[in-house]
């Protein structure tokens, strides 16, 4: 997720960007964000 936080860094990601984003990664790759769900609730 460290590209992410890169761009909200050089503020190319408003909150409307970043909103869009997250759904599209969701959308694309659901299994990468069961994982870190995953990890967090250990």
């Amino acid at each position: 997720m460290s590209f992410l936080s890169a761009y909200e860094q050089n503020g190319l990601l408003d909150e409307r960007d970043r909103a869009k984003m997250w759904d599209w990664m969701h959308t694309i790759a659901p299994h990468l964000f069961k994982n870190v769900e995953d990890k967090k609730e250990v």
